[in-house]
């Protein structure tokens, strides 16, 4: 696996795969990763990132056609984790003249050009007003009610394990064996009590989810929900947050025997008033 493309040359097949993980800002792997747009590969919502060496050029590799004229939606790109006021274009490789886009709280959103320059992936090449790309803002901020939700984006995926689109929610599947998990990272700002729950949806049976954080463990089962995408809520229990910091939130099947696969949408934590 070769290094990133030189300044002013354009992606290539030996470029490094970028992953956006915060509080890093554009943390660039070799080799393939699941940190991406977190879709299966192959479809029009599945985006890899790249950068040039001097970390002033972003790539966005469509790995499908989003259709002639189509907007593409860059959910990674949204309003408030990305400061799209810095850029200064947007063009595809390939295809002449920039391309329009507008951003907004849901996603970066890209017209496509009125017909494909290609037949494998398409590129889109984005370039700043300012000397380096901007850092990507992943932070997940609490609702006014003070509970914090995690989604299933913003987990770190432990085994085979991989994001995908169910019914239209992002949550994460194929989770075939019991030594698989995911986890979340986040800060408390302050202790307290909280009510822990997670949406899920599960076609296989029922099963059995244990949730870990602060030394603290959860089990709940995960009825069978009727299909992979008729989603339900569990609910674990509270948990007690002795001081502000930093936490891991772990969630992994009970046991081999009572395991049975489910699709995970997120994690709920909310303080108990």
């Amino acid at each position: 696996m070769g290094g990133l493309p030189a300044r002013g040359s354009e992606p290539s097949a030996s470029c490094r795969v970028c992953t956006l993980a915060a509080p890093f800002g554009w943390q660039c792997l070799t080799g393939p990763t699941n940190l991406h747009e977190g879709f299966p590969a192959g479809t029009a919502r599945d985006i890899r990132f790249a950068r040039n060496k001097d970390n002033a050029v972003l790539y966005a590799t469509v790995l499908a056609w989003p259709g002639d004229g189509a907007t593409l939606s860059i959910t990674t790109l949204k309003s408030r984790n990305f400061d799209a006021s810095r850029i200064a274009s947007i063009t595809m490789l390939g295809a002449p003249g920039e391309l329009k886009w507008t951003p907004d709280d849901s996603a970066l959103k890209v017209v496509m050009p009125a017909r494909a320059p290609g037949a494998c992936a398409y590129a889109l090449k984005i370039t700043f007003k300012t000397p380096s790309i901007p850092k990507l803002d992943l932070s997940i901020k609490a609702a006014a009610d003070g509970s914090i939700t995690l989604p299933a984006a913003a987990a770190e995926l432990h085994g085979g394990v991989r994001r995908q689109i169910t019914a239209g929610e992002e949550n994460i599947g194929y989770w075939d064996r019991a030594s698989d998990w995911v986890s979340w990272r986040m800060t408390f700002e302050r202790p307290g009590t909280f009510e822990v729950s997670a949406v899920y949806a599960t076609g296989a049976g029922d099963s059995e989810v244990i949730l870990e954080v602060d030394g603290q463990k959860l089990s709940s089962p995960a009825p069978k929900t009727g299909s992979w995408d008729a989603y339900r809520t569990l609910r674990f229990g509270r948990v007690e947050i002795k001081r502000p910091g930093a936490v891991e939130i772990h969630v992994r099947p009970a046991a081999a025997q009572t395991w049975r696969p489910i699709n995970l949408v997120s994690v709920t934590i909310k303080p108990v008033k």
